[in-house]
C-alpha cells in the first residue's frame, strides 16, 4: 500500500477551489491569457516536422504516431492542415482530415492542437487516434511542441488548448467519444468547458462524454460541466460521464459545474459518472462543482459500475471533494457516491475525499456513500464529511453493502455546530449490510456534534457482523447540546441473537465520556467504568478484547487505561494534541487538504513522540495480510500500533 504524494494533491485541490472561485472552472467557459502564436501571410502558424511529441511538462503519451494534422486558431479552412505552415482553425475540421487519413489505411493519425481557444460546434471522436492539445507553436516555429506548463501540475490557462460549447446547435456533450479506440489512443492536454444551453431550450450540459468500446488515454486534462438543467431526473450538468468502455483517466482536474438539479430527486452537478465499463481513474483531482437541487446538489464521483483495484487502478490516488468551496448546496454533498442494484465490486484506494468543500450545506455532507448489494474496500484513504450549518455528516456511510471493508484509513465524521439539528458520524452503517470489517483506522467523531451528538461507529437496525479490531477512536470529549450520547460506538442491538458486534478488539477510546451506547437496552458504558469490564462481555474477543481507554484518572481495576489528565476536554483543548501532537492541527479541527492543514496532508495522524502512551503505540494485534500503514510504515509484527499509522518514534516510557 503506498501512499498518494499528499503535498501536490492538496496543492491541485486548492489550486481547483481557486479555479471555481475565480470563474475559470466552475461557469459556462474557461478563461485563457489572449493567443500570441506568430501567424505567417497566409494566416496560419509557423512551424513544421513530423517528429513532435509532448514536452516534460505533462504526463502524456511518451511519443505521437505520424503523420500530423495541424490545428491553430489563425489556420484557415481552406488549408490542408497536413503541414505546419497550413493548419486548419478548428479542432473539428482536424478530425475530419485525420478521418480521411484513417480511411486512407493509416493507422493512428495525431492530431496537434496550438494554444488558444476553439469554439466547437458537435465535436466528436470515433476513431483511432491521438489528440493533443497545450501546443507552442511560435518558440520553436520548426518544431511545434506542447508547451511547459499545459497539464499536470501547472495547467496553466495562459498556454492550454481550451474547447468551449460552440452554442449554435444542440449538443448535450462539449466533446463526445466512442466507438472502437484501443488503449494506445490519446487525449492529452485540453480545457473542456461544457456550456449553458440557452433559455429557449434548456437541459443538461456535459464537458466530456466517452462511449461504448472507447478505451483510449485520457489525460491532463481540465474539465468543467458547464451551466445545464436536469430534466424529470438525472443531473444538471456533468464535468466527464463515462457510458461503457474501459478509458484510462489520469492527471486531470474535473469539476462537475453548475448546474440544476430537477425538482425533486436527481443532482444538480456531478464532477465524473460512470454508467457502465470498466474505466481507471486515478491521480486526478474531482469536485462536484457547485449545483443545487433538491436531492443530491453535487457529487464528486458516481459511479454505477464495478471498479475494482484487481481488475486496473479504478478509483486510486485520488483527491475528490462533493463540492466547490463557493457552492451553496439545497441538498445533499456527496465526496464518492456508489449505488446500483446491480453493482458487484468497488474499491477506493490511497485517496483524499471530502464531502463538501463548502459549509453552508444544511441537509447532509458525506464523504464516501456505498449503496449496493456488493463488496466494498477502502484502503489506505483519507476521509472526511465537511462541515455544515446544520443537519447530518458522515465520513463513510453504508446504507447497503454484502461486506464492506476499511482498512488503514484516516475518517473524520465533520462538525455541525453543537446548537444545531444534526449529527455526525464517522462510519455508519444502515440497513442491509450484511459483514462490516473496519480495521486499523484512525476514526473522528467531529468536535461538535450538533443536537444529536457526534460518534466514531454507529450500527443501526439491519447491520451484522460488525467487526472493529485495532482501530484509535477520537472522540469530541462531550455531548449533543440535548443531552444525546456521545458514544464511541453506538449499536441498535449488543445483545441476544441479534447482536451486531461480532468483534471490538484491540481498539483504542480517546476523548470520550461514553465508549458504548447500546439501544436495545438502553445501556451506556461510560466513564470510570473499567473498559475491559464494560465492553468485554458485548463482542466475542479472540483472548482477551485488549482496548484500551484513555481519560484523566485511571484505577486500580482498569489494566488496559492510559492517564491524561486532559482527556476527555473539548477540542480545541489539550487531549487530542498530547496524543497526536503537530499531525493535529487544532486551528481547523484536524482538517485536511480541502482546508489546507500542512500536518494531515504529509503525515497524516499519528501518536507523536516523546512514547508516553504504550497502550496505543503498542497495544493492538497483527493481522494476516497488513504489513504496512496508511502512510507506507511497515507494522510492527508483534505489537503493532492501533489506528491507520504505525508509531517510529522513540520507545515507549512505560
Amino acid at each position: 500500500m503506498r501512499a498518494l504524494g499528499f503535498a501536490s494533491a492538496a496543492a491541485l485541490l486548492s489550486a481547483i477551489l481557486a479555479l471555481s472561485a475565480s470563474g475559470g472552472c466552475g461557469g459556462d467557459a474557461f478563461t485563457s491569457g489572449s493567443n500570441t502564436d506568430a501567424s505567417t501571410g497566409d494566416g496560419s502558424s509557423s512551424g513544421g516536422g513530423n517528429d513532435a511529441m509532448p514536452s516534460e511538462g505533462g504526463d502524456g503519451p511518451p511519443m505521437l504516431s505520424g503523420p500530423f494534422v495541424y490545428v491553430a486558431t489563425t489556420g484557415k479552412s481552406s488549408n490542408s492542415g497536413l503541414d505546419a505552415q497550413h493548419p486548419v482553425p478548428t479542432i473539428k475540421q482536424g478530425l475530419s482530415v485525420a478521418q480521411g487519413l484513417v480511411d486512407g489505411g493509416v493507422a493512428r493519425p495525431s492530431v496537434l492542437v496550438c494554444s488558444g481557444t476553439y469554439a466547437e460546434d458537435s465535436l466528436h471522436l470515433d476513431f483511432e487516434a491521438n489528440l493533443a492539445g497545450g501546443y507552442d507553436c511560435t518558440t520553436n516555429p520548426a518544431k511545434w511542441s506542447q508547451a511547459p506548463g499545459y497539464g499536470y501540475p501547472t495547467f496553466d490557462s495562459k498556454v492550454a488548448s481550451i474547447i468551449t460549447y460552440a452554442n449554435t446547435t444542440t449538443q448535450l456533450a462539449t466533446f463526445s467519444i466512442d466507438g472502437t479506440i484501443s488503449a494506445k489512443a490519446s487525449v492529452d492536454g485540453f480545457f473542456i468547458s461544457g456550456g449553458t444551453p440557452p433559455a429557449s431550450a434548456p437541459g443538461p450540459s456535459l464537458g466530456l462524454e466517452v462511449g461504448e468500446n472507447a478505451n483510449l488515454v485520457l489525460s491532463n486534462l481540465v474539465v468543467s460541466g458547464g451551466g445545464g438543467e436536469a430534466g424529470a431526473t438525472d443531473a444538471g450538468s456533468i464535468g466527464v460521464r463515462i457510458g461503457k468502455g474501459s478509458p484510462q483517466l489520469t492527471k486531470s482536474v474535473i469539476e462537475g459545474g453548475s448546474g440544476k438539479g430537477p425538482s425533486s430527486n436527481g443532482f444538480g452537478s456531478i464532477g465524473v459518472r460512470v454508467l457502465a465499463g470498466t474505466p481507471s481513474i486515478h491521480d486526478d483531482v474531482i469536485s462536484g462543482g457547485t449545483g443545487t437541487g433538491s436531492g443530491f446538489s453535487s457529487v464528486g464521483i458516481d459511479v454505477e459500475s464495478s471498479l475494482t483495484t484487481a481488475a486496473n487502478d479504478a478509483l486510486t490516488k485520488l483527491v475528490v471533494v462533493g463540492s466547490d468551496a463557493s457552492a451553496t448546496p439545497t441538498g445533499s454533498t456527496i465526496g464518492v457516491l456508489a449505488r446500483s442494484a446491480t453493482m458487484a465490486d468497488l474499491d477506493l484506494v490511497e485517496s483524499v475525499v471530502y464531502g463538501a468543500g463548502s459549509t453552508a450545506g444544511t441537509t447532509l455532507s458525506v464523504g464516501v456513500e456505498l449503496d449496493s448489494g456488493g463488496t466494498f474496500t477502502l484502503l489506505a484513504d483519507r476521509i472526511g464529511a465537511g462541515s455544515q450549518n446544520a443537519g447530518r455528516t458522515v465520513g463513510v456511510e453504508v446504507t447497503s453493502s454484502a461486506n464492506v471493508s476499511i482498512v488503514n484509513s484516516e475518517i473524520h465524521a465533520g462538525d455541525v455546530p453543537v446548537t444545531a439539528s444534526g449529527s455526525t458520524r464517522g462510519v455508519l452503517l444502515m440497513q442491509a449490510v450484511t459483514k462490516a470489517s473496519i480495521v486499523y483506522d484512525t476514526i473522528y467523531s467531529g468536535a461538535n456534534g450538533g443536537q444529536d451528538g457526534a460518534t466514531a461507529i454507529e450500527a443501526q437496525d439491519g447491520a451484522a457482523d460488525v467487526t472493529i479490531e485495532n482501530d484509535l477512536l477520537l472522540g469530541s470529549g462531550t455531548t449533543g447540546s440535548t443531552g444525546s450520547a456521545n458514544a464511541a460506538v453506538i449499536a441498535a442491538t449488543c445483545s441476544g441473537p441479534g447482536k451486531q458486534i461480532a468483534g471490538l478488539d484491540f481498539t483504542g477510546f480517546v476523548n470520550f465520556s461514553d465508549l458504548l451506547y447500546c439501544n436495545d437496552t438502553g445501556q451506556s458504558n461510560g466513564l470510570p467504568a473499567g473498559i475491559t469490564v464494560a465492553l468485554d462481555g458485548v463482542a466475542t474477543c479472540k483472548t482477551t478484547c485488549g482496548n484500551v481507554i484513555v481519560t484523566s484518572t485511571c484505577l486500580a481495576a482498569q489494566p488496559n487505561c492510559q492517564a491524561d489528565t486532559a482527556c476527555p476536554s473539548k477540542p480545541p483543548a489539550q487531549c487530542l494534541q498530547n496524543i497526536l501532537g503537530s499531525s493535529w492541527s487544532a486551528t481547523n479541527d484536524g482538517y485536511g487538504a480541502s482546508t489546507g492543514d500542512a500536518g494531515i496532508a504529509s503525515t497524516a495522524w499519528q501518536i507523536e513522540p516523546p512514547g508516553d502512551y504504550c497502550k496505543l503505540t503498542n497495544g493492538a494485534t497483527p493481522v494476516a495480510g497488513i504489513t504496512d500503514d496508511l502512510v507506507s510504515h511497515a507494522r510492527s509484527t508483534s505489537a503493532p500500533t492501533m489506528g491507520a499509522v504505525e508509531y517510529t518514534g522513540s520507545p515507549c516510557h512505560m
